[in-house]
């Protein structure tokens, strides 16, 4: 195994992965049904497309594409993308299969990804697909927000008083929305603003962490983003050190990949 997949940087490690994942049978699957090797951990579609290619495999096997697809989500969500459109998941499909020569339809990976969607394999919703995993993520956070935000906020009088004090502390002058942002986020536990670039959630942000420490000052904000760009841009636009990302702040780290 190693003799024959030298070429390719694989060593003993992963040769005795192969070794013990088909036994008797590992020359003959690398040779003959090389995209099997996408089954075993560690073997990225890169890796093994190569491998396939070298044996002269074919092309259009359908176990390439069905490899290629999940290459293409999986490589969205260490990106940050819990699914991809439909459309955009069969173009880098199209594109990652045909890097030499056309070699696949695109018909032949919209019928692949049918499949996958028929068996649970992707789940297929809106237009959008996704791996499982990362819809039950998103159904279970969404339906959790749903929950908090359900709960009836307490009415705050003197929150109108405090988001003119703070206009005059920061020499602005909030919008009718940006008010009802501020107010929303403090009588409830949970809020979502939304909006593209210059529509005024950095001042927003600001505003309500004025307020919150101007009434709780015992208490430390901790300003989370997913990034850690995003999490510094948070901390420079606010004046608050206490910023980090998500994941440090859960005390998750990325384990070593094989």
């Amino acid at each position: 195994i190693v003799s024959q997949l030298a070429p390719f940087q694989i060593g003993i490690k992963k040769a005795m992965k192969i070794q013990q994942a088909f036994g008797s049978q590992a020359l003959e699957v690398i040779k003959e049904q090389p995209y099997k090797l996408c089954d075993i951990k560690g073997f990225g579609f890169l890796t093994v497309d190569e491998i396939a290619h070298a044996f002269h495999a074919k092309l259009d096997d359908p176990k390439r594409i069905k490899s290629c697809l999940y290459y293409v989500l999986e490589t969205a969500g260490i990106q940050g993308h819990l699914f991809l459109p439909a459309m955009e998941l069969l173009d880098r499909a199209y594109t990652l299969l045909n890097h030499e020569k056309e070699a696949v339809a695109k018909e032949q990976i919209k019928e692949e990804i049918r499949a996958l969607s028929f068996l649970s394999l992707f789940i297929a919703e809106k237009g959008n697909v996704y791996l499982p995993h990362y819809y039950t993520y998103e159904r279970e956070s969404a339906e959790a927000i749903v929950k908090l935000i359900a709960k009836e906020g307490k009415e705050d009088s003197t929150l109108e008083q405090a988001i003119k004090s703070t206009e005059k502390k920061f020499s602005i002058v909030l919008s009718a929305s940006q008010k009802q942002a501020i107010k929303t986020s403090m009588q409830n536990k949970v809020s979502i603003k939304t909006g593209g670039p210059g529509t005024g959630k950095t001042t927003v942000l600001k505003v309500i962490l004025s307020i919150y420490q101007q009434r709780n000052q015992k208490n430390k904000v901790l300003l989370l983003a997913p990034t850690g760009r995003a999490s510094r841009r948070m901390a420079e636009s606010t004046g608050y050190e206490q910023s980090s990302t998500i994941h440090k702040a859960l005390g998750l780290f990325e384990q070593n990949k094989d």
